[in-house]
């Protein structure tokens, strides 16, 4: 996967085809632009309460890239309606 996308952006357009009611639409872009990849789980743990405390003081922007960051609710709930293609992971 390039490292260039903005996936805040690819996400935004998933839950616009969601919200239009077009959820195999949604899956289809998210096959194509944002394809799950698996990585090692590290062994270094947060609340989900830190995650969120620090999300909202950094103005949910990436300290380290710039690049936006997507609320961890959203990507709960999109992985519930879509499952297959963008799966749950605690990491």
């Amino acid at each position: 996967m390039e490292q260039n996308r903005d996936h805040a952006d690819i996400l935004k357009r998933v839950a616009q085809d969601i919200l239009s009611g077009d959820i195999d639409g949604a899956g289809a872009l998210i096959e194509r632009e944002y394809p799950f990849e698996p990585i090692a789980p590290q062994k270094r743990a947060s609340s989900a309460g830190r995650i969120i405390r620090v999300a909202i003081r950094d103005g949910f922007i990436d300290r380290y890239s710039g690049k936006k960051l997507v609320n961890p609710g959203f990507l709960r709930s999109l992985s519930a309606l879509l499952p297959e293609v963008f799966p749950f992971t605690s990491h």
